[in-house]
């Protein structure tokens, strides 16, 4: 688990860091957050993946529908 500022350290200045000011994250999803500006939100990217995970089972299941009749008759050769 890393810890990220939700609040850019150079945006919010200095001050004292309140825990709400941070979000504990995985370091894998904390690099992806930081590959782009502007930084998306810990949630932000969390819907993202989600949709694009969505998009991925809707492929799969699209290549995993029934076969029709037609589709199993093959010309005998």
């Amino acid at each position: 688990m890393e810890c990220h500022h939700v609040l850019p350290l150079h945006v919010a200045g200095e001050g004292h860091t309140k825990l709400s000011d941070l979000a504990l994250i995985c370091a894998n999803c904390h690099r992806m957050i930081h590959r782009r500006a502007p930084w998306p939100t810990p949630g932000d990217l969390r819907a993202s993946i989600e949709q694009k995970n969505a998009a991925h089972r809707r492929a799969a299941g699209a290549l995993a529908r029934p076969r029709r009749a037609a589709d199993e008759q093959m010309p005998n050769t």
